[in-house]
């Protein structure tokens, strides 16, 4: 027989792929619906596995315009309603499929990322564990506008901005920003004091911590332009040659 806790001691013994020592663990659905991103009008949860034994883990924070969260646990699923962000999310070794206006998507270390408008989608994730980086349009486009500045591009098509993107490594300039982001984003784990878990404390996995003045906003205009590079990768190779 299959401990009720066995979901609890796995994401114990399990770090997230960054922000692990900010990470809050819940047994909880609701709770799950709240931490998945604050940014997204989240409903409609549903838990696709043995519910005695559910556990999800995740952190979520805000750099400025950009939001960033992250999360691990048992598989389910949920609805996102049309919301004024986009969306990137990006696999950390988890896999679901979402649809959306009529399209569906895989997301897994194959194809690891999905760049979205904000359009509402439906998420099954079957093995949890992923990225959710939000931001405004305007300010993605404003990257992108840079990134074709620099590499002597005129007349970029924005529209892309609006369009559901599946991306996987298949350039050389993706693969690479592929594994940037995260590694990227690991720089906010510098600014997280560790805290162990208490005995018998099951909600937490961290303690608090901030960034010095200005770090924050560099970090967070340098994940956009990451972001805004995965759409357009033909720039970031255009300013090589």
């Amino acid at each position: 027989m299959v401990s009720p806790l066995a979901e609890v001691i796995r994401l114990l013994s399990t770090p997230l792929a960054i922000l692990n020592r900010r990470a809050l663990l819940s047994q909880s659905p609701g709770d799950c619906a709240q931490r998945i991103h604050p940014s997204l009008p989240i409903q409609d949860v549903t838990l696709l596995a043995d519910p005695t034994d559910y556990a999800h883990k995740s952190a979520s924070l805000n750099l400025g315009s950009l939001g960033i969260s992250i999360g691990m646990g048992s598989p389910f699923r949920f609805q996102v309603d049309d919301h004024a962000v986009v969306s990137l999310l990006l696999s950390c070794g988890g896999q679901g499929q979402l649809a959306t206006g009529g399209q569906s998507f895989a997301i897994d270390p194959e194809c690891p990322a999905l760049y979205l408008p904000g359009e509402a989608f439906i998420y099954q994730i079957n093995q949890p564990h992923g990225l959710v980086i939000t931001t405004q349009v305007e300010r993605l486009a404003a990257q992108a506008l840079l990134l074709a500045e620099q590499a002597g591009v005129d007349g970029l098509d924005l529209s892309l901005l609006q369009r559901p993107l599946a991306i996987g490594p298949t350039r050389v300039a993706l693969r690479h920003l592929l594994g940037l982001i995260p590694k990227t984003l690991s720089l906010l784990d510098l600014s997280v004091g560790a805290q162990g878990l208490a005995p018998g404390q099951t909600p937490g996995l961290g303690g608090d911590g901030g960034l010095e003045s200005g770090q924050d906003e560099a970090i967070a205009s340098l994940i956009c332009r990451q972001i805004a590079g995965l759409v357009y990768p033909q720039l970031l190779e255009g300013a090589r040659r």
